[in-house]
């Protein structure tokens, strides 16, 4: 009988141990990418996690719309050109300077206007965050 309740027990143990581990799963990257949309994904990303993605095409008479529908936390977005960066041999420049940046948090929208190109998106946890944001390329 103990040796059955010793069992029942760790099992118990077990299971609510994989149920904590669960919850606290961190997740931070791209959900969806097109030329002309994408959407990032965050599920308690920690801070300072970031990655590089892209790309987005803008045309002449196209601006950039960021929807945020952040729970909680704050993404830093950079928006760097890709001009030049055609070797795929080659890792992109993650410390290139942005020409847009953005901070995004809570529920909002933000519209910038861009110069017509090819942008990598680089973003980055500034405070844990939890939600998505969507980026969008848009008629001026």
């Amino acid at each position: 009988m103990k040796k059955k309740i010793m069992i029942m027990l760790t099992l118990a143990l077990v299971v609510s141990m994989a149920m904590m581990t669960s919850c606290g799963k961190e997740e931070f990257g791209v959900t969806d990418n097109s030329e002309k949309s994408m959407t990032i994904n965050a599920q308690n990303a920690g801070k300072d996690l970031f990655f590089l993605s892209g790309s987005l095409e803008l045309e002449e008479g196209q601006k950039i719309e960021i929807t945020s529908a952040l729970e909680k936390g704050t993404v830093e977005l950079g928006f760097v050109s890709s001009e030049g960066m055609d070797n795929i041999d080659e890792l992109p420049d993650t410390e290139a300077e942005p020409m847009i940046t953005a901070i995004v948090t809570g529920e909002e929208v933000q519209t910038y206007g861009m110069t017509p190109g090819s942008y990598l998106v680089k973003a980055t946890v500034l405070e844990k965050a939890t939600g998505t944001i969507t980026i969008n390329v848009v008629a001026d």
